[in-house]
């Protein structure tokens, strides 16, 4: 037997065994426990690893307008960029149209200039000599050039520094130019397209006070070309050579042809630039802002007893298809729902029930109506916005804000 004072001693010896026991089989436990946490842990991130994440879709985003070259008065060829002369083309000037009517337009208007000319800017006045000496010469190439340039290339008269009358101006210059110019004429309060040109705001200048200026524009209309006097005829021929270059760049393809290029005063307006907040004054005009479209009420039915309506069906009268009701005449009709506002849980007042249909300002699902189906009623996903695609049809399409 063991002596009495060595029982408290054997006691907590077993006490102490015991929860060395409990201790390791609680640590077992929670090993297991924690194994089978990680491999839950583990199916879940394989399970999140194969969802793939809405893409956006991407972007068109225009890229900054390439470097210029620099203006130099003794030597035409300015260089593969060209000069920029965006804010000339911001200019509303007077033209006269193919019936001698005076009109007015911005300069950089497609319908003037379309992005697909290469377009020679005369500038001129009726008192110039040197204007009227070399006005010949522009007539006798274009006339040579004629069935190679064809439509591409397009001679331009702008009357400046003169106040006469544009109609009897070009009626008395008409014989020694061009075919079918474009004749413009700048005759606004201080002069703004000469104003333009002048190179204010830290811009080159294109325009020194002195008559003949000659232009050569490109596909992006920057200035490539220019000659600040009266043209001989070995200017005559490098403008020529020029314009040919210039035509080449026209035909170039890929996205990284010179003609390809996107940006804001590039005279294209590429997509994206037409809406209100990217909105391009340079390429595509003065933003008008499309009116909502009007959405079709159609008249609240007046309700009719239900002793007049014929039998809901017999042999007469079979039954209607779904989502169809019979009138009071016995025709099918589309059935009338009490709609319920995409924002709001309350019901429309029963006088303002009506038909479903795309464009009335409710989204119903029942009715066939989602965010692809009609997006003006159901709006759209994600970074998509509701607006006219393809077809004239509203759709939801990419979002163009950066």
């Amino acid at each position: 037997m063991a002596r009495p004072e060595a029982r408290p001693l054997l006691l907590s010896t077993f006490l102490c065994l015991l929860l060395t026991g409990v201790s390791v089989v609680l640590a077992l436990l929670l090993w297991r426990q924690l194994g089978h946490t990680e491999e839950e842990i583990a199916k879940i991130q394989r399970i999140a690893n194969a969802c793939v994440a809405p893409r956006k879709a991407p972007k068109t985003r225009a890229r900054p307008a390439p470097p210029q070259d620099r203006v130099q008065r003794e030597r035409p060829y300015l260089g593969h960029e060209g000069v920029d002369i965006s804010p000339a083309m911001r200019v509303r000037l007077e033209y006269l149209d193919e019936a001698s009517e005076l009109q007015s337009s911005r300069v950089g208007d497609p319908q003037l200039l379309p992005p697909s000319t290469i377009h020679v800017v005369n500038l001129w006045a009726v008192w110039c000599g040197a204007c009227k000496e070399e006005m010949p010469d522009f007539q006798r190439l274009f006339a040579e050039r004629s069935s190679d340039w064809g439509e591409s290339v397009r001679f331009v008269a702008v009357q400046v520094n003169d106040l006469s009358a544009p109609k009897h101006a070009y009626a008395s210059w008409a014989s020694s130019m061009p075919a079918n110019p474009l004749r413009l004429s700048d005759r606004g309060k201080g002069a703004p397209f000469l104003q333009a040109l002048r190179g204010a705001q830290g811009r080159q200048p294109l325009f020194f006070d002195k008559l003949p200026v000659t232009l050569v524009l490109d596909c992006n209309r920057r200035v490539r070309w220019a000659k600040f006097e009266r043209l001989v005829d070995g200017d005559i021929r490098d403008l020529e050579r020029h314009v040919d270059t210039l035509r080449a760049e026209l035909l170039e393809e890929g996205a990284d042809a010179h003609c390809r290029q996107v940006w804001c005063g590039n005279g294209r307006c590429e997509d994206g630039e037409g809406v209100a907040k990217n909105h391009c004054v340079e390429d595509c005009g003065d933003y008008i802002a499309r009116p909502p479209r009007a959405v079709e009420v159609l008249p609240v039915p007046v309700p009719v007893p239900a002793a007049a309506l014929p039998a809901a069906a017999d042999a007469t009268h079979p039954p209607c298809p779904p989502s169809w009701v019979r009138s009071a005449n016995g025709e099918c009709v589309p059935k009338l729902r009490k709609a319920i506002r995409p924002d709001a849980t309350s019901p429309i007042p029963a006088e303002r029930v009506v038909a479903s249909r795309c464009g009335d300002g409710l989204c119903d699902p029942g009715g066939g109506e989602d965010s692809q189906s009609c997006c003006l009623d159901c709006g759209c996903l994600g970074s998509f916005e509701c607006r006219l695609g393809a077809g004239d049809r509203e759709s939801c399409l990419p979002g163009l804000k950066p």
